[in-house]
C-alpha cells in the first residue's frame, strides 16, 4: 500500500491549511491531471468522485457535480486514495481544516472490490495527520447506523456521541461520531467527548 503525494505535501505548512488533496504520480514521473481509471485513462477528480458516489448512492447519497467541484475539488478539501499500481480506488471529502475548530467528513468511499485492503484506514490516517498539523480540535461525521462503515469509523478511533433520526425516505437512524484530539495539559481524551456537541 503506497499513498503518493504531490511535492507540495512535503513543504512546510503554509499560512492557510494544507491542501487535503493527494495526486497520483504518472509513470513518466510527472503529476497526473486527474485520477487514472482501471484502464489507465486520465479522468478528472470530480468525474471520479461523482462516478464512485453514484455507484454507492444507497450508502452515501449524492452531491451534485457543481457542489463537488466548488466545495471540495477547487478548495482542495478531499483526499484521493490510490492502489499500488497508481489507480485511484477511493476518496474522502471533508470541510475546511481550521485551527481550533471542528472539521467535518462529508463522505468517504472506497470502491467495493478494493475494500478491506487498508485503503480507507490510510485515507483517514492522512486526514488525522493533516488535522493534527493544522491544529483542528475535533473531526465529526454522520453515518447511517445500519452500514458496516459505522464499525470502520469506530475502529479508527471515532466515538458515537449522538443518535439522530433519519429521513422519511430511508427510515434509518443516523449516528453522529467524533474524533477529539487530546489537548496537552487539559482534560484526558476520554472526557472530552462530552463537549463535542
Amino acid at each position: 500500500l503506497r499513498l503518493r503525494r504531490s511535492a507540495s505535501a512535503h513543504r512546510p505548512l503554509p499560512a492557510r491549511p494544507a491542501p487535503s488533496r493527494v495526486r497520483a504520480v504518472c509513470p513518466g514521473g510527472g503529476l497526473a491531471g486527474g485520477a487514472a481509471d482501471g484502464g489507465g485513462a486520465v479522468i478528472s477528480d470530480t468525474d471520479f468522485i461523482t462516478g464512485l458516489m453514484r455507484e454507492n448512492y444507497e450508502a452515501v447519497g449524492f452531491l451534485p457535480e457543481p457542489t463537488i467541484r466548488a466545495r471540495y475539488v477547487q478548495r482542495e478539501h478531499y483526499i484521493l486514495q490510490y492502489d499500488e499500481r497508481g489507480r485511484v480506488v477511493g476518496y474522502l471529502l471533508h470541510g475546511p481544516l481550521v485551527p481550533g475548530h471542528v472539521a467535518v467528513v462529508t463522505q468517504h468511499v472506497i470502491a467495493l472490490e478494493r475494500r478491506l485492503h487498508g485503503y480507507g484506514a490510510h485515507a483517514v490516517q492522512t486526514l488525522l495527520d493533516r488535522c493534527r498539523q493544522v491544529g483542528v480540535d475535533t473531526i465529526r461525521l454522520h453515518c447511517a447506523e445500519d452500514l458496516p462503515s459505522c464499525h470502520f469509523w469506530q475502529h479508527q478511533g471515532f466515538r458515537i456521541y449522538r443518535h439522530l433520526s433519519g429521513g422519511t425516505a430511508r427510515q434509518r437512524s443516523i449516528l453522529a461520531l467524533a474524533y477529539a484530539f487530546p489537548l496537552p495539559l487539559f482534560a484526558p481524551f476520554t472526557e472530552r467527548y462530552d463537549d463535542v456537541c
